[in-house]
């Protein structure tokens, strides 16, 4: 690349990006209905896809949670900032979670990996009953497998009281306050999820083009315009897929900004 800096502006205010469907989010109106064994025989991979995506997940929970807070962990003993290992802790399993999102069996299946994405799906009409009944009992199979598998290899330092094989309860103030500071994010991120669902999947393939000639061309600078910041979710995702990290990239409300940023 030479020394020139190159810049790109791109009006991405009527794009959106929509990851591929699956068998499992048909067009509604459509597919035929399908009865509990029509279901099983066509989404059976799709099925046990589910179960060992959310197997891992557990397996790389135990591990984690053993690894972070097992009073006799080399790492535990180091760390001795609770505040920190939570947040290595939450890093780890963000970085598990994407890993298993952008995975072949991820994008085929969806990658769900929890019963209420699966009813969140089944609520916007974009997976049938059967298959929403069939993915929950597979992840709930998978989750019990894999922590299991944990539980066999690592013992004492999964069951400790101090990680009690990573289950998730109230905190010091009780149920209600644990509700009422989970349910607002709960709610952002399905709505988030319900928006990107409402978006043309056409865009999905132009989005991608787009990324991969800057990258080709070894562009240093992206200016995007997005008026509707909320429309920015699954681009910045995308983004960190498709961009060098030498790449800079502005977002801007108006075309008046994107100028100012490129000096025009």
């Amino acid at each position: 690349m030479n020394n020139t800096t190159h810049s790109s502006l791109i009006d991405t205010s009527n794009l959106a990006v929509l990851e591929t469907q699956t068998p499992t989010q048909m067009e509604m109106s459509q597919a035929p209905k399908l009865g509990a064994l029509a279901s099983a025989r066509l989404h059976w991979p799709e099925y046990l896809m589910e179960a060992s995506l959310l197997g891992a997940f557990m397996v790389s929970a135990c591990v984690f949670g053993a690894l972070y807070e097992f009073p006799r962990s080399p790492v535990h003993q180091a760390i001795m900032s609770g505040f920190l290992r939570r947040v290595l802790m939450g890093m780890s399993m963000g970085l598990t979670a994407v890993a298993i999102i952008y995975s072949p069996w991820g994008k085929q299946s969806g990658a769900h990996i929890n019963p209420s994405v699966t009813l969140t799906f089944l609520r916007l009409g974009k997976i049938r009953g059967w298959d929403a009944l069939f993915y929950i009992a597979s992840q709930f199979t998978g989750a019990v497998v894999g922590v299991s598998l944990v539980a066999l290899v690592l013992g004492k330092a999964v069951s400790d009281p101090a990680v009690r094989y990573v289950v998730t309860t109230p905190g010091p103030r009780g149920p209600w306050v644990a509700l009422l500071a989970e349910f607002p994010e709960g709610f952002r991120m399905l709505a988030d999820l319900g928006r990107l669902e409402s978006m043309d999947i056409a865009c999905e393939e132009i989005i991608g083009k787009t990324m991969e000639m800057l990258e080709q061309h070894g562009l240093e600078l992206v200016v995007r315009v997005i008026p509707d910041p909320s429309k920015d979710i699954g681009l910045k995702i995308i983004g960190l897929f498709h961009y060098s990290k030498k790449m800079r990239i502005v977002t801007c409300k108006t075309m008046g900004e994107a100028a100012n940023v490129l000096g025009l």
